[in-house]
Order: C-alpha cells, then structure tokens, then sequence
C-alpha cells in the first residue's frame, strides 16, 4: 500500500474498512440517485409542453386496447334475419279470424240463446236486457244475423268478439267496435273480397324482407294502394286496421348472431402498445388528454407511483455494505487486517472507477454522442482487481457493478441499447473471468496485447447473436457503430492499463515499478545523504544492491524491490558514520576506541532502528522499510560480544543481537545474505574462486543455524541458485586487472 495511504490506514486502525465502505456507498448512492429519484411534470390539458417525453419502455396502453375493442364492436350493425314463416303465420291468423267471424256470421239466434248471452256477458260491457227486450225475436223465431235488428247486431257484434281465440285477442283488440259489426254485416262475396284482398297485401307485403323502421312507409304505400284500388272506402279503413296488426317486420334482431360478429370483431382487435423511443409528448405542442393518460402509466403525473425504484437502489446499497462488513471488516483482529483493507481499498477503486465511467458514457449518450455506453471498457476492471485481490471478489464486483449499472442506463431513450449495453457489459467481465481461470495466474508481466485481442475477439462473436436475439438488423448501419464501439472500448481498455494501471499499482502496493523507480532516483534526499555523509556506505548499499538483485532474479522475486530496498538498507548509518569502518579514512581512529563493547554494540545496531525512523519520517513504502528492519535479523553484534566477554564473562549474547525481526520475506534474507558477503569479502586475502565459497558457505551455514532464515520460506534449491549467483558476483567485483606498463 503506498506509504501516505498506508499512513492514513494506520490512523483509522480498525475503523479504514467502516470508513472505506462509506465512502463507496455514499459515491455509489450520488452517482445513481438522479438517474432513479422520481420526476414529475406539471402538464395542464390545452397548454404547451416545454419539454419532450419520449417513452422509456414498450408498455401495452390498456386503456386504448379497451376503447379500440369498443368500436370494433360498435363498428358492427345489428344482425336481422329473415324469418319466412312469419308470413304464414299471420295468414294462418287471418284465416282463423275471417273463420271465427263468419262461425258467429253464420249462425241462427233464438231469443232464449239471446237472453242467455246478454245474461251472461252483457253486465260487463254495461248492456240491460230490459232495454234491448223489444228488438228480441220472438219465442218461435229463429233468425240469422243479418235478420236482427241494426241494435241487437250492434249488441250482438259487441258481446260475440269478448271471447275470442287467444290467437285472435291481439287483432281483436286492434278494431274498433264497428269494424267488428261490419265484419259481422258484410254479405259473403264482401267478406271473401276482403279476405283475399288482406292475404294479397300480406303476401306482397311479408315476402319481403321488411325492417321495423320501413313497417311505417310500407303502412302508408299500402294506404295509397288501396285508395286506388277497387276496394269500397268503407272496407279500406277496415283493412288498415287489420293490416296494421297483421303486417309485421320480417327482419327480426338476431341476438346470437349480432354478439358473435362483435365479439369476434373485438378479438380480432390487436392489444395497443406506446413503443419505447415513441414520443408521448413534444416540445411545443399542446397537450391533449390522451398525452397526459400516456405520461400517467409511465408516472410521469405521479412521484409517489415511481417513488419504488428510488427505495429498490438505495436497499441495494445498504446490502451491497453490509456484504462488504462481512467480507473486508475485521474489526481489532489485527491479524489479517491488512491484507483484506488493501483489497478492500482495491475493491472501492475499480468499482468506483467503473461507476464513474459508465456516469460519464451515459452523460454522453444523453447528449446525443451515440453508443458511448459501450466505449466502457468494462473487460480490464476486473483483471485489473483481480491483480490485487482474488477471483471471488472480481466475480463480487461483476455482479454489483452490473445491478448498478442498469439503475444508470435505466433513463436511455432505446430500451433495446440498455438491454445491449448490460448484456456487453456482463458478457465482457465474464470473458475476462474466463480468462483469468485460464491462465491460473496473471503475472506482472503478462502479455497485455493478447488479453485484449482475446476480450476483443470475444466480444465480437458474441455480439451478432445479442444483436440478432434484440432483432437489431444485422446489414444495418447501427450495427456497424456497435461493432465500431467494440474495437474503441477495447482501445480504452489497452490505454487505461498501460496509463493508469502504474498509478493504480502504485497506489496499492509498496512495491510497484513506479514508485521503486522513483526511489532509485540518486537525488532522493536519502540517498544523496548517504553520499554526502556516508559515502563507503553508500559504495557498500550499491554493491549490496547487485549482488541481491541479481540473485533474487535467478528464484523468480522482486529485484526490482531487493535493489532498491538495498541501496537504503543502511541509510541508518548516516546518524553516526565514522562508526563504521567503511567511512573511514586513512588515518582516522576509529571511535569505538572511546566506548565499550557494550556501547559500541549499541550504535551498531541502532543503524538499523534509526534507518527504519528516517524511511518513516521520508515516507518510504511499508516494502521497503521491512527489508531495512530485517536485513540483521536477530544476528550478534559478534566482535563486541566477545570482546566484551573477555572483561566480563557473564555478559549476555541476548544483549548484542539486532532486534529484528528476523526475515519474512526471501528478499530480505537474499539482502541479508549479500549483505554480510558483500562486507566480509572485504577481509579476504586472495579472490580466488575457492576463498569466495568457502566464505559464503560460512556465512549461509551462520545465518541457518541461528535460525535467521526459519520465516521466509526460502528453499534449498533456492538458497543453492542465490549462492551461486552471490559468487559469480563477488569473483566479478574482484576480478584481476591488467598492469599497464609506466
């Protein structure tokens, strides 16, 4: 972690990750919350609109569904069907009423038959018998109906027709009561004249189809016909009276028929649809009641009717929390603390960087820069965390990044390019995933170029059966910008790792290539103080610096670090340099001469304590610091401790050693290790091959049975390559030179 975060971590203590978590969560819930917060509009019917609407998704308007049903239904006229029997049925009628009349026409009357029938029906229609006695036939007449007197017809026509057939009664009904008497009163050639002429108007009449509302005219042409016709006036105004009954529409309403054909009509009706991109409102147009029912289903009218997706996004920020607690918030357990705050840190970045990219691709499309939501190189955020973390949290960050990217891309005018973009960018984060379950492992020095032409591939091949699937037009021309926007987000995502991924790493680790390169920088105040103040020091930490590169190398670590770790392992020994031999001079007397063994002792090892205090007060990387801290280990300040022994045997080795700790890294115990060679050469006699090894072999003996080495997980194949690389190294450094002649 870069030393100023990694200062900033250490003041926070246990409280980084609360702190971290919150700041993600507050970013998060910024960047999305005017894409879900509810809008509304004060649209009046009649006014202008100052704004346009277009529809945000495909969404049935069941309200224009229903209406286009309702005049599918009243597009269809009521069904009449022509019933043909009605014609015989009123002939039938007509036939059984001229037969009744002429049954009662036909018959003789006595006077008791007389006198029975006014008894018995006259009460009801008012006659008295006393009054009619004098127009009764005699006892021992008996006298056809056309006998009796005009008075007693009259009586007789109106008592014969109260109880007629039940058929008949609505005919009867119809006519007056002296129609019925001059039913009764026409002679037979009259009545058979009027019977035929009834059936032939009927039968011209009712063989056709005849609706209700033509029965009217047909009346009054039949009234015209027959005022021109043969009948006499007084049978004329008989007949229409009983045509008017009789002649009836043949057109009947078929209620089956007519509920079919509408219903049908209504199936066959299409549900209605505002398609997504349709404009529901523009700009300078008034509004109508359709638009603002329109702008009600999407509630646009209504904040609190789209108030859901506001609590939707801010409850999966609250989840998204709550899972990085449990993930990364070790609480003061301190024990694994640092390591899941540096992916938490790691964690925050990319999903923060990827939200802000898809914010900034989505303010673009907005503003009419078409496709700009897939220029987001979405494929390189998670490798890029993977390279700090582990595959469980990128495949984590494919998932939340993706649920908040749809609450951003939720405001596009083409559902169909939100559905898209999602897809690419889930398909992308996968193909990533994919290929870091690949190659197992991504290393620092991993071929970017066939990453990316592998994403790019990918993506292309998926891309024609998305588009194919969202029926987008294959031979189009926003297929060509879409497959466009493929190769441009790929471009991006190839320049953010080469620009940004040393700041990211920089960031992040203590040991990235950039922030040790810095270091290496001759004039960094350190080291020009060690030049300055101890320059054989400084001589020694650049020889120690090869020597434990290059041997690192050879086991595959960081030499980058281990060289630049060296050149400011002994940057302690500029508080007191004349106390090391390499500083000094010819001449010059050594100040330990001046102390005890015991204080001598002290100064040495406070080289290493006082370095650690000066690359913390530099703000060195955590890297660099340990490496310093460990280079001694728990060794012994050797000569003093014996010559301290000498004078007083009772002295403790414990009291002579370095505090430590001893290696935990293999580069520190390589630094170590080169360290001590890199110094003791110095005493050699001869740099001969023979005297090289035995010597480093003392010294490696040395340092593992003092357990120097117990923490760093340094291999015996290992430790065989660092020493056959600290000896070519060394014979190098002292090889014979030429004498050149005087």
């Amino acid at each position: 972690m870069n030393r100023r975060l990694q200062v900033f971590y250490e003041k926070l203590g246990p409280f980084y990750s609360v702190f971290i978590i919150a700041i993600l969560s507050g970013l998060i819930a910024l960047i999305g919350y005017h894409h879900v917060q509810p809008r509304s509009y004060d649209f009046k019917v009649n006014h202008v609109s100052d704004v346009t609407i277009l529809a945000p998704s495909t969404m049935e308007d069941s309200y224009q569904t229903q209406l286009n049903r309702q005049r599918a239904r009243e597009a269809i006229a009521d069904i009449y069907v022509f019933q043909e029997d009605l014609l015989e049925i009123e002939r039938d009628r007509l036939d059984q009423f001229f037969s009744y009349v002429r049954e009662w026409k036909n018959r003789t009357y006595t006077q008791s038959q007389l006198v029975e029938l006014i008894k018995d029906k006259g009460p009801d229609q008012s006659i008295d018998l006393e009054q009619i006695k004098q127009y009764l036939p005699e006892a021992s007449q008996s006298l056809s109906f056309d006998e009796l007197s005009p008075s007693l017809q009259s009586v007789l026509a109106q008592l014969v027709f109260l109880d007629p057939p039940a058929d008949l009664q609505a005919l009867i009904d119809q006519l007056r009561q002296d129609n019925l008497r001059l039913l009764l009163l026409l002679d037979a050639q009259d009545l058979d004249l009027l019977q035929d002429e009834l059936l032939q108007v009927i039968k011209d009449t009712m063989s056709q189809e005849l609706s209700a509302s033509q029965l009217g005219q047909e009346l009054l042409n039949i009234r015209t016909q027959m005022a021109a016709g043969s009948l006499p006036l007084e049978l004329q105004q008989l007949a229409l009276n009983i045509l008017s009954y009789s002649i009836k529409p043949t057109l009947i309403y078929s209620e089956s028929e007519t509920k079919r054909l509408k219903d049908e009509a209504e199936a066959n009706v299409q549900t209605s649809y505002i398609l997504q991109g349709q404009v529901i409102i523009q700009a300078g147009h008034v509004i109508k009641p359709t638009n603002l029912r329109q702008l009600e289903l999407y509630g646009y009218l209504n904040r609190q009717k789209n108030s859901m997706k506001i609590w939707v996004f801010l409850g999966l920020i609250l989840i998204h929390g709550l899972l990085l607690v449990r993930l990364f918030y070790v609480g003061f357990d301190r024990s694994d603390l640092d390591q899941k705050s540096k992916n938490l840190t790691a964690y925050a970045i990319i999903l923060a960087g990827a939200l802000l990219s898809i914010e900034l691709s989505q303010w673009l499309q907005i503003h009419h820069f078409l496709y700009a939501n897939l220029l987001v190189p979405m494929a390189v955020f998670p490798l890029l965390l993977y390279t700090k973390t582990n595959l469980k949290h990128s495949l984590l960050f494919v998932l939340v990044v993706h649920i908040f990217a749809i609450f951003v891309l939720t405001n596009n005018e083409s559902q169909t390019l939100v559905i898209y973009v999602s897809l690419f960018y889930l398909l992308s984060s996968l193909l990533t995933v994919i290929y870091i379950l690949w190659q197992g492992e991504i290393k620092r020095s991993f071929r970017r170029q066939r990453f990316f032409l592998y994403t790019l591939l990918g993506q292309l091949f998926l891309a024609i059966p998305i588009m194919s699937a969202l029926s987008i037009p294959v031979n189009s021309k926003q297929v060509l910008w879409i497959l466009a926007s493929t190769v441009l987000s790929n471009l991006f995502g190839f320049l953010i790792w080469v620009l940004l991924e040393p700041y990211y790493d920089q960031l992040l680790s203590s040991r990235s290539p950039m922030t040790l390169n810095q270091l290496a920088n001759l004039n960094h105040p350190l080291l020009k103080r060690l030049i300055e103040k101890a320059p054989g020091t400084y001589h020694h930490s650049m020889m120690v610096a090869n020597l434990a590169a290059n041997a690192v190398e050879t086991i595959g670590g960081d030499s980058l670090l281990t060289r630049v770790a060296a050149y400011y392992h002994d940057v302690g020994k500029t508080i007191h340099p004349l106390f090391f031999v390499e500083n000094l001079s010819g001449g010059i007397e050594s100040p330990h001469q001046m102390l005890t063994p015991q204080e001598s002792s002290q100064v040495i090892i406070d080289h290493v304590t006082e370095g650690v205090r000066l690359l913390q007060e530099e703000g060195l990387p955590q890297s660099i610091i340990d490496i310093c801290q460990q280079h001694h280990g728990t060794t012994s300040t050797q000569y003093f401790y014996y010559q301290a022994k000498e004078t007083d045997p009772t002295v403790e080795e414990a009291d002579f050693r370095y505090p430590g700790p001893i290696p935990q890294t293999k580069e520190a115990a390589i630094t170590m290790i080169a360290d001590s060679m890199e110094a003791a050469s110095r005493t050699l006699k001869h740099y001969d091959q023979t005297s090289i090894e035995n010597l480093l072999d003392q010294i490696i003996q040395s340092k593992l049975k003092d357990g120097q080495f117990a923490d760093c997980q340094l291999t015996a194949d290992e430790l065989l390559k660092v020493r056959q690389s600290i000896i070519k190294g060394i014979a190098s450094m002292y090889h014979t030179r030429i004498e050149y002649p005087h």
